[in-house]
């Protein structure tokens, strides 16, 4: 009784805001009930465990370096985040970077990398929500997402493979099943005379009311304007 007394407050702790606007508070009540349900009905068991864990996946955060910053933005106020964040495995190893996610917040097994130092991705709301997609930043480069940014799913993105890459997608922008960008070839050709690099990386830019479809790929230098599939 106590325990339920406890899980069962109305108060919000902020640090702890999940996607769908519930808290850990919340999916702590939620495990625990489940928990103990299942000993009692042995045939639902697995089923509401597959559905209390599995279904955003567990948020995780891992950050190694100096001066890091992971805030989420509500109401025009900034809360640091100390707590994974539901469906959102985050990664940083360096120092100086940023991650700055807005509300409304929806992720489903997606994962954002960061090495290095001076980083930056930022998106000021993905309301119809990020699913099952990879975000990879690296060397000094920064992704810059509007409001209302969706993802279908397996979503794949890299950003900086070279130095001080940017993607930025505008307001409105949803990404269809099995897109790829990336700003760089991945791969180095030299000059075989000179020894010089041909083939450096580009920015992307895509603007607002943009649907990418399925299958796409953009590549370095992709520039979509306005109002375009």
């Amino acid at each position: 009784l106590l325990v339920h007394a406890i899980i069962s407050s109305d108060t919000e702790i902020p640090i702890m805001i999940l996607s769908d606007n519930r808290t850990y508070l919340y999916r702590l009540k939620r495990i625990i009930v489940v928990f103990f349900s299942a000993f009692f009905f042995p045939k639902i068991r697995a089923k509401n465990f597959r559905k209390a864990f599995l279904s955003h996946g567990i948020g995780r955060l891992k950050i190694t370096g100096k001066n890091n910053r992971v805030i989420l933005v509500k109401d025009n106020q900034e809360i640091p985040l100390t707590f994974g964040l539901a469906g959102l495995t985050l990664t940083i190893d360096g120092d100086n970077n940023v991650v700055k996610i807005g509300y409304p917040w929806h992720f489903e097994h997606t994962v954002l990398s960061i090495t290095g130092n001076g980083n930056t991705f930022s998106v000021e709301s993905c309301l119809m929500g990020i699913k099952r997609s990879r975000f990879e930043l690296a060397g000094g480069s920064q992704i810059i997402i509007g409001k209302n940014f969706g993802i279908s799913g397996s979503a794949y993105f890299n950003i900086g493979e070279e130095n001080n890459m940017s993607l930025h997608i505008g307001d409105d922008v949803i990404f269809s099943y099995n897109t790829v960008v990336r700003t760089s070839d991945s791969h180095t050709i030299y000059d075989s005379n000179t020894h010089q690099i041909l083939n450096y990386g580009q920015d992307i830019v895509i603007g607002n009311h943009v649907w990418v479809c399925e299958g796409a790929a953009l590549l370095k230098g992709t520039c979509i304007a306005d109002n375009c599939v």
